[in-house]
């Protein structure tokens, strides 16, 4: 019966380990890992999850949490949360900018772009986003797809041949920090369709809530306000 109550399931877990037998926990699902589920999981299992991310277009998978540090022996908990909570608490030209941690670009066999527009045209196109800014998320290799079926117009609104074979109906926005041993870890951050361009630059609707939010509070000193940013 679901949801297994915590005292049921650490005490199935802990005879598991007692008997030798590695448990492997699957939460499969299309949304961003939050504190919330992380807290849960280190809570009910002592471990964090493995984060994967992609679409139907990309065979699921073009990024995910790094295995390499385990392999080498970094089994530290807290070593492993910290690119989590890196993007929970990350800020964009000093406006809170959550970010959901979804790991890392397997090349060769799969490269990750953060780009200011993935419109074909338009400007800023393919051009890549700095270090922490919001953007949209490229990708191209072995894991995405050629081509639609018999849809040569949708292929080529879908995947720009002449700049690379890059994939650019991700429809997601994120945002990717320097981790400390050089790699990029990359962070979910909304919906394209939550994303305002103005002037080459991008803006979260989350983030002009905030500010709008924090401009009302300041100028007629009440947090009662409700703000929606509509594109």
């Amino acid at each position: 019966e679901l949801p297994v109550a915590p005292p049921l399931l650490r005490a199935a877990t802990s005879a598991a380990s007692a008997a030798g037998i590695e448990l492997v926990t699957l939460l499969l699902g299309s949304a961003p890992v939050g504190p919330t589920t992380v807290e849960r999981l280190v809570a009910h299992c002592g471990t964090l999850p493995t984060v994967r991310f992609g679409s139907t277009e990309t065979c699921l998978q073009v990024m995910g949490t790094p295995l390499v540090a385990r392999a080498a022996g970094d089994d530290g908990l807290a070593a492993r949360r910290r690119p989590f909570e890196r993007g929970w608490a990350h800020e964009w030209k000093g406006v809170p900018t959550c970010g959901y941690y979804i790991g890392r670009a397997h090349p060769p066999h799969t490269e990750v772009r953060v780009v200011k527009s993935a419109k074909i045209g338009e400007e800023g196109y393919l051009e890549a986003c700095a270090e922490g800014e919001p953007g949209q998320i490229v990708t191209r290799g072995a894991n995405v797809m050629s081509a639609y079926v018999n849809n040569a117009d949708a292929t080529a609104a879908a995947i720009d041949a002449a700049a690379g074979g890059w994939y650019l109906k991700l429809g997601d926005v994120g945002f990717w920090l320097a981790a400390d041993d050089g790699g990029r870890d990359h962070y979910w951050l909304a919906r394209d369709s939550a994303l305002l361009i103005r002037g080459g630059a991008n803006y979260a609707y989350e983030q002009i809530n905030a500010e709008l939010t924090a401009w009302a509070a300041t100028h007629y000193a009440t947090t009662e306000v409700e703000v929606s940013v509509i594109g």
